[in-house]
């Protein structure tokens, strides 16, 4: 996955990686997650602002892997 992003403060990767970590973390607690503003990612229902971007848990389908 390539990512163009244009913010002085971060670049690609720490983005692509606070993403990666927002998935898994939605799985892992099946809940909705949080990516703030500095990056950092917590649970949408800790989140004390506005977020950057939500994460959706979506269960996936019976008997389905990403093998």
């Amino acid at each position: 996955m390539y990512l163009k992003i244009d913010w002085p403060e971060f670049d690609s990767d720490d983005c692509y990686v606070a993403i990666q970590a927002a998935q898994s973390m939605a799985r892992r607690f099946q809940q909705d997650v949080a990516i703030m503003s500095d990056l950092a990612v917590v649970l949408l229902r800790h989140a004390k602002q506005t977020p950057l971007e939500i994460i959706r848990y979506q269960p996936e389908a019976k008997g389905f892997t990403n093998d």
